[in-house]
């Protein structure tokens, strides 16, 4: 088979890239099509401030007329300097079952990376940990929740046959919010709370512009020592607030307060999953109004606690307040996610509330040699 890996330079093969994984998932029941409205913005340098600080080259592999694979190279140049290394990654990877395919992919973009001084490559990140990145590892027969991935098994024997190696692995926590949490988790919850005199309050919608900037004073400085952590802009931010406003379940959106000073905040979603399977990448209002009633599924998507404040169990009360908030509202699920393996403080915390790791999901990393 010939195989011919292009550089996507044009509108008419920026559309080939997008519109590959509709076409390889199309028999895929568990696979969640994205409003491809949306992903053109992802890639739109005018409309998303990430390339602001980045750079990006995409490929697609052809044979004939027929678009095998594609692959982005990524340089975010607020990571190599947040982090002090050339590292840069591979994102949006998607491919047939071919070996030679994938190779050749993987080796375009690896090519891209080399040429400007970077030294090893990771990902898939898509394009960056703030977005959806990883190939699912463990929990290939279940739906992915919102900002999640589902990928085929067979990437990851592609990337390993491509000499690649595990760099990190995610963990998802499943927990069933129905089920009465254990009493001693209760009893814990109040004394924690009333030791370290914790006030909690949720997202006041209606003063969002101000919640947006307690919400702005934690985010880097929580998450800084984290890996694969890069800051986001005040740019970046913002967009995401824009995003997801009219999204967001105030009840769902929590802050810890103590002494007068916000320390804390930890955010869930409705799993929108739910609805975009539904509209099958394709923005319908109507149905969207419609379906998102059905929800079942809420996500934990992340929280932050500033330095000086961890430690203290602020995590297991926001665990307890989220998981009691998502039962009232209907909800019969929720996922964690997604948590560093080596996250132990934060993994225990999800133990406790009766969470199960139920999927896994592999970043993958190679040096780069001259």
């Amino acid at each position: 088979m010939d195989i011919e890996i292009r550089s996507v330079d044009t509108h008419k093969d920026l559309k080939k890239f997008i519109d590959l994984p509709y076409k390889l998932y199309s028999d895929q029941k568990y696979w969640i099509p994205p409003i491809k409205r949306e992903v053109f913005h992802l890639f739109n340098e005018k409309k998303n401030p990430f390339w602001e600080h980045a750079e990006k080259k995409l490929f697609i592999a052809i044979s004939g007329k027929a678009v095998l694979g594609r692959i982005a190279a990524i340089l975010d140049h607020n990571y190599i300097q947040f982090h002090d290394a050339k590292i840069g990654h591979f994102g949006f990877f998607e491919c047939i079952d071919h070996t030679s395919v994938a190779n050749k992919l993987y080796k375009a973009a690896e090519d891209f990376l080399r040429d400007r001084g970077m030294l090893e490559i990771n990902g898939p990140m898509n394009p960056c940990t703030n977005e959806e990145c990883g190939f699912l590892l463990e929990g290939f027969d279940d739906y992915p929740r919102l900002m999640m991935t589902y990928t085929p098994e067979y990437y990851l024997g592609l990337s390993e046959a491509a000499g690649y190696a595990k760099e990190k692995d995610l963990f998802a926590y499943h927990m069933k919010v129905q089920q009465p949490l254990p009493e001693k988790v209760a009893r814990l919850y109040g004394r924690i709370k009333e030791r370290n005199n914790i006030k909690l309050s949720h997202l006041d919608i209606k003063n969002f512009d101000k919640e947006l900037v307690k919400i702005k004073e934690i985010y880097n400085s929580a998450w800084e020592r984290n890996w694969g952590f890069v800051p986001m802009t005040e740019a970046e931010k913002d967009k995401m607030a824009k995003d997801l406003k009219t999204l967001i379940v105030p009840e769902l959106l929590q802050f810890a307060e103590i002494d007068g000073e916000t320390v804390a905040w930890m955010w869930t979603m409705p799993d929108y999953n739910h609805v975009l399977k539904k509209m099958k990448g394709k923005m319908n209002p109507i149905l969207f109004l419609k379906e998102r009633k059905k929800i079942k599924w809420a996500r934990v998507i992340t929280f932050g606690i500033k330095e000086g404040y961890r430690g203290r169990g602020i995590d297991a009360v926001f665990f307890h307040d989220a998981l009691e908030t998502v039962k009232k509202l209907g909800f019969t699920d929720a996922e964690f996610s997604w948590i560093l393996e080596d996250n132990v403080m934060v993994s225990r915390a999800a133990v406790t509330m009766g969470g199960e790791i139920y999927k896994k999901y592999r970043i993958y990393g190679k040096k780069l040699k001259g």
